[in-house]
Parts: structure tokens; sequence; C-alpha cells
């Protein structure tokens, strides 16, 4: 770290402005907190939405098979496991680049 700030130092001597090193450390800082809060938060709000998205898909499926029902409830049904499948995509998705970061950790 002290040889850090003396290069940052050394170029302001010569006529630079700001401090490179700083700068960049406090950028992947910055990153690397951003992503580890949205890895601790993100995966519990998507389960959170697939769960509710979830449950309204089978709530409207279980009303449309009833014998007499109409289009519209139909189409409700449909609307609502189209929003289930896409909350669940989009979890997946997050899970899919967690494990890729985890298994570049390593």
């Amino acid at each position: 770290m002290a040889d850090a700030i003396e290069l940052d130092l050394a170029y302001r001597r010569a006529g630079g402005d700001g401090a490179p090193l700083f700068e960049t450390y406090g950028y992947q800082l910055d990153q690397a907190g951003t992503f580890r809060f949205a890895g601790e938060i993100a995966p519990s709000r998507l389960a959170v939405e697939a769960i509710r998205e979830g449950g309204e898909a089978r709530a409207t499926l279980v009303l449309a098979a009833q014998p007499g029902v109409g289009l519209r409830r139909q189409h409700e049904a449909k609307r609502e496991v189209d929003e289930a499948i896409q909350a669940h995509q989009s979890a997946k998705i997050l899970l899919e680049a967690m494990t890729r970061l985890r298994s570049t950790q390593r």
C-alpha cells in the first residue's frame, strides 16, 4: 500500500492530475462491494418473486380449468404462467452468474 501511495505522489509530482492507483483501487472496491451486496440480496428477492408468481399462476390455472370458464379467465391464467416462467428464468440467470463467478474465484 505504501508503494502505491508513493507511485501516486510521484505521478502528481510529474504533473499528473489525481491519483490513478488510489482511484483504481477505489473503483474495484466499490464494484466488489456492490456485487457482494447484490449477491446477498438479489437471490432472496428473486426467490420471493418466483414464489409469488408461481402461486398466482397455480391459482389462476385452477380457476381456468373449471367447467364453463370464459376466455378471459384462460388468458389471465396464460399471462400468470408467463410471468411465473419469467420470474423463474430471472432467478436461474442470476444463479448461473453467481456459480460462474464463484468457480473463477477458486
